[in-house]
């Protein structure tokens, strides 16, 4: 048996294969970035998360492959002794990056690049040769361009401009009052400084900037263009750097959730690279993980990756 698990910065999505790549069970869970949600909430999510897994495919056990936001590498060993917990044994359980496992979706182990755009943004990249490279995922306090709290933050700084005359009207005015339920944009300062307002709470506020962008709000515009033109300068030099990349993909929430930005992504990076192939991944970061498993046991193969897809798909339809 073979658990996979996204664990993302808003929320978490866990898969449980069988070694034919049958999806016997699928659960999702709260956000796993331990920088902004702490220790203790992090291990509680994975064990409820893993638990009702293994529940639901009425097994005891599996190797496990857990990719978590607050990661840019394999976590060292203090990290996974303080995360994992009893019903998993730590000799059984991997702990990567978001990313990695997201690039083990789009390429199967194979050369590529994944930029993932959710609440943070980050970007990994391996080589023909097996050497990965990441870049970004800074965390919300030094800025994650395109991701969710980057663009919710331009978004807010466009009304207070506005506000104080200093930019131009915009409609996320109304929008923000009603978001944080102020009267004005003076008193949108005690919500957004509340100790609720978590970096995740205030990430979801994009998806109001988003829409007034594309509905043409000019302060919205500005913001979401700025955003897809820092982040695709970053990847166009990360792109330079490592040799050989011929295929990029594009996940997360940002760009799931809005198609043309994926698009205006895609032509970016099509212009400085004209034959790279712009794509989303063949499968959910949650199913590369288990492959990253399946693959250390060697046990992934062709067949396998296939009937996971098949398998999935059939599960999301039901």
């Amino acid at each position: 048996m073979y658990i996979g698990i996204d664990g993302g910065g808003t929320h978490s999505t866990g898969v449980l294969c069988d070694g034919a790549g049958r999806v016997l069970a699928r659960r999702e869970g709260g956000g796993m970035n331990f920088h902004t949600r702490g220790m203790d909430a992090v291990r509680d999510e994975i064990h409820e998360l893993t638990e009702a897994l293994l529940r639901d495919a009425g097994v005891s056990a599996g190797k496990v492959c857990l990719g978590l936001a607050a990661l840019d590498a394999p976590a060292e060993k203090p990290v996974l002794e303080e995360l994992i917990t009893d019903p998993l044994k730590r000799e059984e359980v991997r702990m990567v990056s978001d990313t990695a496992i997201a690039l083990w979706g789009l390429t199967r182990g194979g050369s590529g690049m994944i930029m993932i755009c959710g609440t943070g943004s980050m970007m990994e990249a391996m080589d023909d040769a097996g050497r990965t490279w990441v870049r970004g995922g800074w965390g919300y306090r030094l800025g994650d361009p395109l991701s969710g709290y980057s663009l919710a933050v331009g978004g807010l700084r466009a009304v207070f401009r506005a506000e104080e005359h200093l930019g131009p009207q915009t409609s996320l005015r109304a929008s923000a009052l009603s978001a944080f339920s102020a009267e004005n944009p003076r008193k949108m300062l005690d919500a957004l400084y509340a100790p609720e307002c978590t970096p995740a709470r205030l990430a979801l506020f994009a998806e109001a900037v988003t829409e007034a962008a594309r509905a043409g709000d000019p302060a919205a515009v500005q913001v979401v263009e700025g955003e897809i033109g820092e982040m695709a300068e970053a990847a166009g030099v990360f792109l330079r750097e490592v040799p050989g990349i011929r295929r990029v993909g594009l996940h997360g929430g940002i760009f799931a959730h809005n198609p043309w930005i994926r698009t205006a992504m895609a032509d970016r990076l099509r212009e400085g690279f004209p034959d790279l192939c712009v794509d989303v991944p063949e499968a959910p970061p949650e199913i590369g993980a288990v492959w990253m498993r399946m693959a250390e046991e060697h046990a992934l193969t062709d067949r396998v990756a296939e009937e996971t897809i098949r398998s999935y798909k059939e599960w999301m339809k039901t």
